[in-house]
């Protein structure tokens, strides 16, 4: 999630196709921006592991997902492929788009409770 919001925060700064008078000025922005987002985020991953899910059953981390991914203003689509999530980020501009892909890790569940 660290690398995606990462990503996210690098290709809006792309988008903005900053001049060489404001790229000092963004990357203090940016760099301000993720010291405030570590400690959410870090919440967030220890959130995930203190409750895990198994394959397929990933109710709870979407919604978590969603949640996050609404509160970044995105457009977000939900429930793709079972509890799959997708968050758009529109800067209205013609030209290339960027597409990003997380994968969270998950729990497969044991022999002992398949049989």
């Amino acid at each position: 999630m660290k690398y995606v919001l990462t990503l996210l925060t690098i290709s809006v700064l792309l988008s903005c196709k900053p001049t060489e008078n404001d790229t000092e000025l963004l990357f203090e922005d940016m760099t301000t921006s993720s010291q405030d987002m570590f400690n959410e985020l870090v919440e967030i991953r220890r959130d995930l592991h203190q409750y895990p899910e198994l394959a397929g059953n990933e109710k709870r981390t979407a919604t978590l997902v969603a949640d996050y991914l609404k509160e970044l203003q995105l457009e977000v689509h939900e429930n793709i492929g079972g509890y799959g999530v997708v968050g758009i980020l529109d800067t209205g501009k013609p030209g290339k788009k960027i597409a990003w892909r997380a994968t969270l890790t998950h729990l497969l569940p044991s022999l002992k409770m398949i049989q």
